[in-house]
């Protein structure tokens, strides 16, 4: 592993080194300091169990004509052998192993050729959560009460209707987050809101954002959460250095979003992470095609000018891991 020159106040160690088989990856999980897990294209998963210095690969790729290879956009861990990852694009296709990899079963499948599913999370209470864009006329929202094993999709007419041009993003796995005992769920493109359900999908609403809108590249592409604060990323993928609209902050848990940091924040990005406060104010993580950044006391700095899709806690340490197009990184904050 490369040991990066770069420290700021000497907070932060950073090391990165290369994916296995070059893989592209926009989705990340970690157990604890030595289980990870990624999410990769061309029906690729892969995984180390001793902190990154070796990674197994496995190709899933199921039964049947599959018109372009798949791409593993948003994986889950609920312990350390049991992992669930969900492609994105038709067929929408969630494996599960229950072995740490050695055997894979297809728990969930759709094969219409408008599907394409964004994110899956299990929130604290253990409800699995996928999201993905609109087919058939509704938001394809599933839920699984046992452990990912099976899922039932949310009837359409509990769900707000979809706005014109209003999708999802499976750019970071992070577009559903838990507060205040509801779920949060960030739609994009041409509109884009919150939609919330806070009896565990029996009934839901819709939350405004100040995320721009307009364009089908537009909108929120991760979510870091709390009961007390949150912040949103994303912008517009097209035009990465504008960054008047590229980030919203909640100060509720979810209820409401402002624009924040106007002019000041690094512009677009995908992954976010919320660090241990350095002061008074929320420190955060944030990263994407264009680098990765620190906000500490309302202080913005950069990590790296290398591009990351996606960044999640280690559990247990004071570590982040990150995973992009042929690369990963461990940022240890001191």
């Amino acid at each position: 592993m490369v040991h990066g020159p770069w420290s700021i106040a000497q907070q932060f160690h950073f090391e990165l080194d290369r994916l296995p088989q070059d893989m592209s990856c926009r989705a990340a999980e970690a157990w604890n300091a030595s289980t990870f897990w990624l999410g990769g294209d061309d029906f690729r998963v892969a995984s180390t169990y001793d902190g990154g210095r070796t990674w197994s690969v496995d190709t899933l790729i199921p039964p049947g004509d599959i018109a372009e290879p798949l791409q593993y956009r948003a994986i889950e861990m609920l312990d350390d052998s049991t992992i669930l990852v969900l492609s994105a694009g038709s067929p929408g296709v969630l494996w599960c192993t229950e072995d740490a990899g050695q055997s894979w079963n297809i728990v969930w499948r759709e094969d219409s050729e408008l599907v394409f599913m964004d994110a899956l999370r299990f929130s604290p209470e253990g409800y699995g959560w996928m999201f993905g864009d609109p087919f058939d006329g509704a938001f394809a929202i599933y839920r699984s009460l046992d452990r990912g094993l099976t899922w039932s999709r949310i009837d359409a007419e509990l769900l707000p209707e979809p706005l014109e041009g209003e999708a999802g993003f499976a750019a970071s796995d992070q577009l559903i987050g838990f507060a205040k005992n509801c779920t949060y769920i960030a739609t994009g493109g041409k509109s884009n809101r919150i939609l919330r359900t806070c009896d565990h999908g029996s009934s839901w609403d819709a939350i405004a954002t100040p995320m721009p809108k307009g364009s089908a590249m537009m909108g929120p592409m991760g979510m870091a959460l709390t009961d007390s604060v949150g912040f949103m990323v994303g912008g517009d993928w097209e035009h990465p250095e504008l960054n008047t609209q590229s980030m919203a902050r909640t100060y509720d848990g979810g209820q409401t979003w402002v624009n924040f940091m106007p002019s000041s924040n690094p512009g677009h990005r995908t992954g976010i992470v919320l660090l241990p406060a350095a002061g008074r104010e929320p420190s955060i993580l944030v990263v994407g095609r264009k680098g990765a950044d620190v906000l500490i006391e309302g202080e913005w700095s950069s990590i790296t000018e290398r591009g990351f899709y996606t960044v999640v806690p280690v559990p247990g340490t004071r570590r982040y891991l990150m995973a992009g197009k042929g690369i990963w990184a461990l940022l240890d904050w001191y």
